[in-house]
């Protein structure tokens, strides 16, 4: 402020109030932008425990849902109390959401993870990994089938499905097949499915775009058929793994000492040159990893949502070639919120 306003002010104003007004144009001068203010989480996005307490131990029927070999498949979603999966047993989420009002302890493995291509085992096919469920979040795509070991040259594999929505990772491309020097190529190993990949960050149990479900990773490539001579058949090419579905976790605390995951089917192995002079088929491609999306006020532990390892190529018999093992799926994405210290993690 100049010499001449302030003795014009002063005319009109008291000493006290020119001061005052000279703090003010001081502070406001200092004022800087102010962080966001953090979400809050309401304790009911937790549930109301109204299934109690419940203990998935791989024997008894858990809310009217009986086990087959240790694995729970859930038909609607829960809303324990609290939750305790004992070491050995898996329970699927299979589009389902959990909501735990206490405590969840995992000893075993709680999953919306992709299904695993088959391993060939001679020169027929094998098929990908099938598609995760979708009901009120959403699955991940199928895995491709992979090509046919030959007397001539190995056949191609099949592209994985695409994902629609996407928050995963992408399906990767299988391995090509063994061929057969100065005789037959193996089969080309085919790409992972496509991606229309949306972004999501917010907090809430409806994991929707829209009026579509968001969903998990795209499905992974067949691999290619060895290359076979003469009578001989190459091996058949593994089968593309799926991708993973969307997991969803609102539990107050969790304890996990095990495996939390929505992650990528694996890719199968590719099968051994049948006889004489023949290649390996090729490994599939890994799927690509789901999203996990997890709620807490607390949680120890790792969760996933990694891509699928690529299956491994088979190996070649007399002059014929090992196929290539498949690629690794893209890592999906991982969403935890943490509602004590109020943040994403």
């Amino acid at each position: 402020m100049t010499p001449e306003r302030t003795r014009l002010l002063l005319n009109v104003l008291s000493v006290e109030e020119v001061l005052a007004l000279l703090d003010l144009k001081q502070d406001k001068g200092s004022l800087s932008p102010q962080p966001a203010t953090p979400q809050t989480i309401e304790p009911g996005l937790f549930g109301a425990g109204t299934d109690g307490g419940v203990v998935f131990d791989g024997s008894s029927t858990v809310l009217g849902m009986a086990p087959s070999n240790g694995i729970y498949t859930l038909t609607r979603s829960i809303f324990p109390g609290s939750m305790i999966v004992q070491a050995g047993v898996t329970v699927r989420a299979a589009g389902y959401r959990i909501f735990a009002s206490g405590t969840l302890t995992n000893e075993g493995t709680v999953s919306h993870a992709g299904t695993n291509g088959a391993n060939a085992t001679s020169q027929g096919s094998a098929s990908g990994g099938a598609a995760v469920a979708a009901v009120e979040v959403g699955g991940g795509s199928g895995g491709g089938t992979s090509g046919t070991g030959t007397t001539g040259a190995g056949g191609n594999g099949s592209a994985g499905t695409a994902a629609t929505n996407s928050g995963g990772g992408a399906g990767a491309t299988g391995g090509n097949g063994g061929s057969v020097p100065a005789g037959s190529s193996g089969g080309t190993g085919a790409a992972g499915g496509s991606q229309t990949v949306r972004a999501f960050r917010a907090l809430t149990h409806h994991l929707l775009l829209g009026s579509s479900l968001l969903t998990g990773g795209s499905g992974a490539g067949g691999g290619g058929g060895g290359a076979g001579s003469g009578a001989n058949s190459g091996g058949g090419g593994g089968g593309g793994g799926s991708g993973g579905g969307v997991l969803l976790l609102f539990a107050h605390t969790i304890v996990n000492h095990s495996r939390i995951t929505a992650a990528g089917g694996n890719g199968g192995n590719g099968a051994n040159g049948v006889a004489g002079n023949a290649g390996g088929g090729g490994g599939g491609g890994g799927g690509g990893g789901g999203v996990l999306y997890a709620v807490y006020m607390s949680c120890t532990g790792l969760l996933t949502a990694a891509g699928g390892a690529g299956g491994i190529g088979g190996s070649g018999i007399g002059t014929g070639i090992s196929g290539i093992s498949g690629n690794p799926g893209s890592p999906g994405t991982l969403l935890r919120y943490n509602g004590t210290r109020r943040t994403w993690e």
